[in-house]
């Protein structure tokens, strides 16, 4: 499930990030995805125990274990399940924010549009 509404994201007006424990399995590693649902891509590996920023919290991801919640890890660009997250206080993380970028901007059809239009089309 990859969802690419996320290539857009961007947080604002976020507080200090929450430095949090990585929990995790016994063996192995927490994944940090491109999006907050398991069927996208991994983009870094964490090893349980280790401390990582998560800056905001992504209310509306994929269900683990009945929480939706997701964070997001500014510096990698990835997000790790809530239920990975441990020894911060999860409650006090700002919400994330979606933010689309505006198109880019075609100066020469403004040009054409600000005189009144191009007579050669007509």
């Amino acid at each position: 499930m990859q969802i690419n509404l996320y290539v857009f994201f961007a947080f604002i007006g976020i507080a200090a990030a929450a430095r949090c424990r990585i929990v995790g399995p016994e063996h192995g590693r927490a994944n940090c995805r491109s999006c907050p649902a398991r069927g996208c891509d991994i983009t870094n590996t964490i090893r349980p125990g280790r401390y990582r920023n998560i800056d905001c919290v992504f209310p509306r991801g994929e269900d683990i274990r009945g929480d939706r919640r997701w964070g997001y890890n500014k510096r990698r660009e990835c997000f790790i399940s809530l239920q990975r997250i441990g020894d911060c206080r999860r409650d006090d993380i700002p919400e994330c924010r979606l933010s689309i970028p505006l198109p880019a901007v075609d100066h020469e059809w403004n040009r054409i549009v600000a005189e009144g239009g191009n007579d050669d089309d007509e």
